[in-house]
């Protein structure tokens, strides 16, 4: 399979984001089907540690 897809969740529009998890699979955009998986759950409070931030309307939203 040659077509990977990214997703990343944040709690921000910002590039300074906490990014509560990252995901990533390959698949077949022809078939639909999908490969290898890969999913990474992060912590928001070590985020926070390193300054990242959270924005309360993208919470709501």
């Amino acid at each position: 399979m040659k077509d990977l897809m990214l997703d990343i969740e944040t709690l921000d529009v910002k590039t300074t984001a906490v990014i509560t998890q990252l995901g990533a699979c390959y698949f077949d955009r022809y078939t639909g089907k999908i490969g290898r998986t890969f999913l990474q759950n992060i912590s928001v409070g070590s985020c926070l540690m390193y300054g990242l931030t959270v924005d309360e309307q993208t919470i709501n939203w």
